[in-house]
């Protein structure tokens, strides 16, 4: 038996050769493909990566400029409050920082409402900074300006005006992405509070971001029932009836 398989196999060497070489080919081929297939999760598992450090890099901005602009704001509202010590700012908005963001490489990572949202508050940081460095130029060549009630609130509405809009919608992209970037942060600052958010997201709550809390008292009372959460910068306001998340809380004693 055994002689006749060897004798076989000698009178058909051309035939097992040709199986050979087509058993090496498909065995290449297979690993070819293998390869392309286990290089395409090694990228997409990159660029989900890069996403997700892209987005924590984007939210811990929004949060420092969330903090540069509340203290403009609370130098603009001492002086307000007492004209005969002027206080000029010293943090001023991170525009350059955000203007990155606009790169098509970096902005291409985000959702279309991420998007909007990311461009919507760079044209309003634009616009407050430019409104901003004309105010605190004009405080430090005159400051008696302070001194005079309609003189000084004439010259700060300008940039004001902007300021608004501009926190709030700064806090509802920052909830839009921690949404969606979930609590698995690196960065501890927002990791505390996206956990925060998202535990209360996921039951069903509904939030609204606000400056101030006390700005929660200006809404209707259908809206007032709608709300279940006040998230906001600041809570000046202890007898609101809401639970309430003040983002400034967050921050450590010695800053960001």
């Amino acid at each position: 038996m055994f002689n006749y398989i060897l004798e076989w196999s000698n009178n058909n060497s051309g035939f097992l050769s040709l199986i050979g070489i087509g058993a090496t080919f498909f065995a290449t081929i297979l690993a070819f493909y293998l390869g392309i297939m286990s290089a395409r999760k090694l990228d997409k598992d990159s660029k989900k990566a890069n996403i997700k450090e892209l987005k924590e890099l984007l939210l811990f901005e929004l949060f420092v400029n969330l903090d540069h602009l509340s203290h403009i704001y609370e130098v603009y509202e001492r002086n307000s409050e007492d004209r005969k010590n002027l206080r000029i700012p010293i943090k001023a908005p991170r525009v350059e920082i955000i203007s990155k963001f606009m790169s098509p490489d970096m902005i291409s990572s985000l959702s279309k409402k991420e998007k909007l949202g990311i461009i919507n508050i760079y044209s309003q940081l634009e616009l407050f900074n430019k409104e901003y460095y004309i105010w605190r130029e004009l405080l430090q060549k005159n400051p008696a300006i302070a001194s005079h009630e309609l003189f000084y609130l004439t010259y700060s509405k300008p940039m004001v005006n902007h300021f608004d809009h501009l926190v709030v919608n700064i806090i509802q992209e920052w909830v839009n992405i921690v949404k969606d970037l979930g609590s698995g942060s690196d960065i501890e600052v927002i990791k505390q509070i996206s956990n925060d958010i998202n535990n209360l997201i996921k039951s069903g709550k509904w939030i609204k971001p606000y400056y101030k809390s006390s700005e929660f008292k200006t809404e209707s009372n259908e809206m007032m029932n709608r709300i279940d959460i006040v998230l906001c910068w600041k809570h000046d306001d202890l007898e609101i009836d809401k639970k309430v998340i003040e983002i400034k809380s967050y921050i450590p004693k010695n800053g960001l």
